[in-house]
């Protein structure tokens, strides 16, 4: 699945639009490489350990699996994902934003500059929506990019 806005694009595995089918909110890290000056490719994401929170309106990282399956796995890392209970809105909170703010003061320092933005999933339900924050702290929704079916069969043409 890919999602993108002019310059900047992400794209994640299609399994993570399944993880928002859970009344307790969940998340994690995601892994993965830049593909371009502002774009990256999600190979895999963290879930939720035993030691994160969870609940109906929360989820907080507090499993130290996390950050060992960032260094075990030889990926960048290029945002954080979450999910909202189903029925609830996509749209992402005052604290969500906060807590991005503050991850991304964070780790930003500790990413090399070619890295401009990380990216800030939310799945809920079935839809998931992406949002990129520059090292200003700048935020910009990506919109999924539709894969657009042929109407017409192509067939080659031969000319003897």
């Amino acid at each position: 699945m890919k999602f993108s806005l002019n310059s900047l694009g992400l794209t994640v595995p299609p399994e993570l639009a399944g993880m928002g089918m859970e009344q307790l909110e969940q998340g994690g890290l995601l892994l993965g490489f830049l593909t371009g000056l502002h774009a990256a490719h999600v190979v895999t994401f963290t879930r939720p350990g035993p030691l994160d929170i969870r609940l109906p309106g929360l989820f907080a990282l507090q499993d130290p699996l996390h950050e060992r399956e960032l260094n075990e796995s030889g990926l960048r890392y290029l945002g954080f994902w979450h999910s909202h209970p189903v029925g609830t809105p996509s749209e992402y909170s005052d604290e969500d934003l906060i807590d991005w703010r503050s991850a991304a003061r964070e780790m930003f320092p500790q990413m090399e500059p070619v890295q401009t933005h990380v990216y800030y999933p939310i799945v809920t339900g079935d839809r998931l929506r992406v949002w990129a924050m520059a090292r200003d702290l700048t935020l910009t929704e990506l919109r999924p990019e539709e894969v657009m079916r042929c109407s017409t069969p192509t067939v080659p043409i031969w000319s003897n």
